[in-house]
C-alpha cells in the first residue's frame, strides 16, 4: 500500500513541476475587483506574496526537478504551484500516517484515524501544554504505564501508535475523549 502512495506522490510531483508551470497562471492577470471603500486599494494592485517551498520539500523534489526541462521551470514558483506541492506533500504525509494507524487497527482503521485527527490533527509532535502529548494525546502516567519513555510528543508516530494500541487492548476507546 505504501508503494502505491509513493507512486501517487511521484505522479503529483511530476504534474506540479512539469505541467503546471507551463499553464498560464490565473494569478498573473486577474480581472479588476471593485473597491469596497473609496480609499481602499483594488485587490489587483496589492502585491501578492509568493510563498516559498520549504527546503525539505525541495530536497524531496530535487530528483524530479532535475529531470524537468529547465526552460519551462521558473525559479520562483507561482502561488498555485506552491499550494499544490504543499497539498501533495501534506497528503503524502497524512496517507503514510493513515497507513501506520490502519496497520495497528485493521478491524477499524477509520475509527482509529478519526481519533488521532480529533485528538491532535494526527500530529505526532503535539505538545500544547495541557498535560497531554503526541498524536494520541497521552498523559504521562498512562504513557509510562504502557511502556513509554520520555515525552510521547518526542517519540515516533509508530512508537506512539504501538503504545496507543497497547492502551486500547487494556481499556478500549475509554481513555480518549474523541471516541
Amino acid at each position: 500500500m505504501l508503494r502505491t502512495h509513493g507512486a501517487f506522490v511521484l505522479v503529483i510531483t511530476l504534474i506540479v513541476v512539469v505541467w503546471l508551470p507551463l499553464k498560464p497562471s490565473p494569478i498573473a492577470s486577474p480581472a479588476p475587483v471593485a473597491a469596497t471603500a473609496p480609499s481602499s486599494t483594488p485587490v489587483y494592485d496589492r502585491p501578492t506574496p509568493v510563498p516559498t517551498i520549504p527546503a525539505w520539500a525541495l530536497a524531496v523534489l530535487a530528483p524530479v526537478v532535475t529531470v524537468a526541462p529547465t526552460a519551462s521551470v521558473s525559479a520562483t514558483p507561482t502561488p498555485a504551484v506552491v499550494t499544490v506541492v504543499e497539498d501533495a506533500l501534506v497528503f503524502a504525509a497524512g496517507a503514510a500516517l493513515y497507513d501506520l494507524v490502519a496497520g495497528y487497527w485493521p478491524d477499524q482503521p477509520g475509527h482509529a484515524w478519526r481519533v488521532t485527527m480529533c485528538e491532535s490533527r494526527a500530529e505526532p509532535a503535539t505538545n500544547t501544554g495541557n498535560g497531554h502529548y503526541g498524536m494520541w494525546q497521552f498523559n504521562l502516567d498512562t504513557w509510562y504505564g504502557v511502556g513509554g519513555t520520555g515525552l510521547p510528543s518526542e517519540a515516533s508516530a509508530e512508537e506512539q501508535t504501538i503504545r496507543a494500541r497497547a492502551l486500547y487492548d487494556l481499556r478500549g476507546w475509554q481513555p480518549w475523549s474523541c471516541k
